[in-house]
């Protein structure tokens, strides 16, 4: 935090002097956050908190086909004007749910999962605004369990073979016998 050209070891509070102090920034994790107030009036000396525009944003990564929660997925939030600038990174927890503070302005919000079983990477991004405390949902599909593919791939064997065993005894049922006479 820059006050009166004075960086503070603190980027929410730190211990001022009598008198009236101008704010000419605030860093947060190397970014530039807005501040709530330009100037801050002090009566005595002490410490004073300084209420800066970080939020949380609470993202819940869910299956779009039986809204099951997916843990475990990566989760990375970057500033859209800086491209490499990361400023937050976890992991969903059991509830699909990953919380992380950061301030006012524009993201992308990328996601990294790998599909269990098939090991295939699923990867997704999302941009997102954040003026406030936000909630984002993001539906990635989870993998379906390997038991539903074998019965669905041996019920689609099954039906094949019964086909066409109904095909073969509708060909001969056509069929006409003809008497022949020597």
């Amino acid at each position: 935090m820059v006050i009166n050209n004075k960086s503070l070891s603190s980027p929410y509070k730190g211990w001022f002097n009598k008198g009236t102090w101008k704010i000419e920034g605030i860093i947060w994790k190397g970014i530039n956050v807005p501040s709530e107030n330009e100037t801050i009036n002090i009566n005595s000396p002490g410490e004073k908190k300084i209420l800066c525009k970080i939020y949380d944003l609470k993202i819940i990564v869910k299956d779009p086909l039986n809204l099951t929660s997916i843990e475990n997925v990566e989760v990375s939030i970057a500033l859209i004007n800086e491209i490499s600038k990361i400023v937050a990174k976890g992991k969903t927890d059991r509830n699909g749910v990953a919380i992380f503070s950061i301030p006012i302005g524009e993201y992308r919000i990328d996601i990294s999962y790998n599909l269990p079983l098939l090991n295939i990477p699923l990867i997704k991004s999302e941009e997102i605004k954040i003026m406030k405390d936000e909630t984002k949902y993001i539906l990635i599909p989870s993998p379906i369990p390997l038991d539903m593919v074998l019965i669905f791939i041996s019920s689609l064997i099954v039906g094949i073979i019964i086909l066409r065993k109904i095909q073969k005894r509708r060909k001969y049922e056509h069929w006409e016998t003809i008497e022949i006479n020597f």
